[in-house]
């Protein structure tokens, strides 16, 4: 595969730094519950404002680095691509602004990954904002988890049964 079809680095990092945040810090918050004896849910806000600070520079990365062409196929799997990415794109912002909202109304702090004091948002438990919050996260982790199923399932059908290389463009 020549160089100019692969991705490049920095497009490639934040792929995989995005990827390595979301593998970690959705089964947290999905599963919070059940290890509630562990106490997982520092860790999930601080990977989450972590997240919150890379996506945007991602999504400014994206929007003005030289991407690779998209192979030729179907104009509806070009569309579902699309969708697809955009769809992930809303996810990763709404994620964590709506994990930031919901967190401020608490009265734990706030740590980018347990290091640096991150600043509250000026809402209480009580506000309709943080009860849309609540709904847009919760609701939002199991749709980012079907997508991101969708979008894995994608790269390994491209990979093993198209052949095309699009797998191949991230490695």
């Amino acid at each position: 595969m020549a160089a100019s079809e692969r991705y490049g680095r920095g497009t490639r990092a934040f792929h995989w730094i995005t990827a390595a945040l979301v593998v970690v810090i959705l089964p947290l918050g999905l599963l919070h519950d059940a290890v509630k004896p562990l106490n997982v849910m520092p860790w999930h806000k601080g990977l989450g404002l972590a997240l919150l600070l890379i996506v945007p520079l991602r999504l400014l990365w994206r929007l003005t680095v030289h991407t690779v062409v998209f192979p030729e196929t179907s104009p509806i799997l070009r569309r579902s691509a699309a969708a697809m990415h955009a769809s992930l794109y809303v996810l990763l912002l709404a994620m964590p602004l709506s994990g930031w909202i919901i967190a401020s109304s608490g009265s734990y702090p706030l740590h980018l990954l347990g290091l640096v004091n991150w600043p509250k948002l000026a809402v209480a438990k009580g506000d309709p904002l943080v009860s849309l919050a609540r709904e847009v996260h919760e609701l939002g982790g199991w749709l980012l988890l079907v997508l991101l199923t969708g979008h894995i399932a994608a790269a390994l059908w491209h990979h093993v049964h198209l052949r095309d290389g699009v797998l191949r463009r991230m490695l």
